[in-house]
């Protein structure tokens, strides 16, 4: 039985930001499914609808944003690279079939890229098996469906096998170590990870570290820019009920100044 749950960040803004000043918004998706087919979901709100999700990418694609890679954020981090105007990243935690069933050719046809943050050890047990996706439960992502689709995703950690609640927040350092080193024999990219439910101490960022990762993405709303703490990168999670008038504001900066955060159980598997 696996939770689906994630920490969600309350934000309260009195002022807009202009232009690209407000950092880097990036946009987490989960379990993204077309309308007609979303049964057993209907009231869990990170299951979007791949009508919304599509209206959303026509914005960005309309409005000239430009998708930044790992490399790229990598480069304003570290590197003392400009942020490019309109930049935005989009981002899918879990490892859900339907992110390459429903997104990725969305995705596609507006040129961006994104990035997958795989439970590995979900990915390791397909083996080299895809089943078909079940719009009634959830299908993990095989190794095979990522063939081919290099072009679009970069694959990151969001451990091998420490993402049920708690695992990792309380897990030692030599756990932590060995997990993450093992969740790198499935991912592309191994110096980003995302923490599993937006849990962690500093005792899980200096684990972490050791094992080479120098970017960590949480569930905390806020813009990322070239002064963010690498290991604590903020994003937005794109509910199902997130309107167009929402999405507008998160994009172009007028989300910020987290004033709480409330641990949210959001659906049973």
């Amino acid at each position: 039985m696996i939770s689906f749950a994630i920490i969600v960040a309350v934000v309260v803004s009195f002022a807009t930001v202009s232009k690209q000043g407000y950092g880097i918004p990036v946009l987490l998706y989960h379990h993204v499914l077309p309308e007609a087919y979303n049964r057993n979901f209907i009231d869990n709100p990170a299951v979007i609808s791949m009508e919304n999700f599509t209206e959303q990418m026509q914005y960005l694609y309309d409005n000239d944003f430009h998708t930044l890679s790992l490399d790229e954020l990598y480069s304003i981090l570290f590197e003392g690279a400009d942020i490019p105007p309109r930049s935005v990243m989009i981002q899918f935690d879990d490892g859900y079939y339907s992110n390459i069933v429903y997104a990725l050719p969305v995705l596609r046809d507006f040129g961006f890229t994104a990035q997958l943050f795989l439970i590995t050890h979900l990915v390791e047990a397909q083996g080299d098996y895809q089943p078909q996706i079940d719009h009634d439960d959830l299908t993990w992502t095989a190794a095979r469906s990522l063939i081919g689709t290099e072009d679009v995703f970069e694959t990151a950690s969001h451990t091998h096998n420490l993402h049920r609640e708690g695992l990792l927040y309380h897990a030692n350092r030599g756990q932590i170590i060995e997990d993450t080193l093992r969740s790198f024999e499935f991912v592309n990219d191994h110096r980003a990870f995302a923490y599993p439910r937006g849990q962690y101490n500093d005792a899980v960022v200096e684990a972490l570290q050791y094992a080479g990762i120098r970017m960590a993405f949480t569930v905390q709303e806020g813009y990322i820019t070239a002064n963010s703490n690498p290991m604590h990168l903020n994003r937005f999670v794109v509910f199902r009920d997130t309107n167009m008038s929402r999405f507008h504001n998160i994009v172009h900066g007028r989300r910020s100044g987290v004033i709480s955060r409330v641990l949210s159980r959001i659906g049973e598997f």
